[in-house]
C-alpha cells in the first residue's frame, strides 16, 4: 500500500512538472530577446532535474507528446509525425525484444506495475457490459470480483479510455470521444486560422502552449488516468476557449 501511494504521488508530481515544462518550452520557442531566452533555458533545466527524479515513465511520455505538438506547430507537422512514428515503432521493438526473450506478457505486466493486466481486465469488463458498463466509480469493485488476480499490484484503472469503457460502456466512450474532438478542435481553431507568413504574436504562443499542454495531459491520462477529475483539464479548456474567441488582430505585440 505504501509502494502504491509512492507511485501515485510521484506520477502526479511528474505530470504537473511535465505540463509546466511544456508551457515554459513554448515561451522559449517564441521569445526573441536573448536574456529571457537564457532565463527560460535555466528554468527548463531546473524543472527537468525535478522531473528526472520522479522516475515517472508516463510523465516523460507526456512531455514528449507536448513537445511533439510544439514541433509540429513551430516547424513541420510532417517531419514531426514521421519522428513520432519512428519513436513509437522503436519503443515497441524495445519492449518486445529487450532481454532477448521476445514478447512476454508477464514481464510486460511486471515492468508496467500491473497496468497490462488492468487493460486486459478492463477490456473484459467492457465486453461483459458493452453498452452502459458497470457504473461510475465501479472499476475497482468490478475488477476484483471478476478477475482472479487478487494480489495485483494495483486495483484501479490507470488508463482513462479503459476506465470509461468499463464504467460507462459505449455510451460513455462516445461522450468521451466527443469531448476530446471538440476540445482539441476548439484549442486549435485559432492556430489553424492564422495567416501564413505572419509573425507569431503573444496570442499565437499562448494558443500553442494551451494546445500542447492539453495534449501532454491527455497522453499522461492514457498511462495514469485522471482526466475528467483533474482540475487542470478544465482550466486548460477554459483558457483555450477564451483564447479561441480572441480576434486574430487583437494582440499585435510579438
Amino acid at each position: 500500500r505504501l509502494d502504491y501511494r509512492f507511485n501515485s504521488s510521484h506520477n502526479v508530481y511528474g505530470r504537473y512538472l511535465a505540463l509546466v515544462l511544456v508551457v515554459v518550452t513554448t515561451a522559449l520557442l517564441y521569445v526573441r530577446d536573448r536574456r529571457p531566452f537564457w532565463l527560460l533555458a535555466g528554468t527548463i533545466l531546473v524543472l527537468w532535474i525535478g522531473l528526472a527524479q520522479t522516475f515517472s515513465q508516463s510523465s516523460f511520455i507526456a512531455l514528449l507528446g507536448g513537445l511533439a505538438v510544439l514541433a509540429a506547430l513551430r516547424w513541420s507537422w510532417r517531419w514531426t509525425l514521421a519522428a513520432v512514428g519512428v519513436g513509437v515503432i522503436g519503443a515497441v521493438l524495445v519492449v518486445m525484444l529487450a532481454g532477448g526473450k521476445g514478447f512476454d506478457l508477464d514481464r510486460l505486466n511486471l515492468e508496467t506495475s500491473g497496468r497490462s493486466n488492468l487493460v486486459s481486465g478492463g477490456a473484459e469488463l467492457f465486453s461483459e457490459r458493452p453498452l452502459w458498463g458497470y457504473g461510475s466509480g465501479s472499476f475497482q469493485q468490478a475488477y476484483r470480483e471478476r478477475r482472479s488476480e487478487k494480489k495485483a499490484p494495483v486495483t484501479i484503472s490507470h488508463t482513462e479510455p479503459i476506465t470509461v469503457a468499463a464504467e460507462q460502456g459505449a455510451i460513455g466512450l462516445a461522450a468521451y470521444a466527443a469531448l476530446l474532438v471538440v476540445a482539441i478542435w476548439t484549442l486549435a481553431a485559432g492556430i489553424w486560422a492564422r495567416e501564413s507568413g505572419r509573425d507569431p504574436t503573444v496570442l499565437d504562443a499562448a494558443r500553442a502552449a494551451v494546445l500542447a499542454t492539453f495534449v501532454a495531459l491527455l497522453v499522461h491520462t492514457l498511462a495514469y488516468a485522471g482526466f475528467i477529475e483533474d482540475p487542470i483539464t478544465w482550466v486548460l479548456l477554459a483558457v483555450g476557449a477564451s483564447l479561441a474567441a480572441q480576434r486574430a488582430g487583437a494582440v499585435r505585440d510579438p
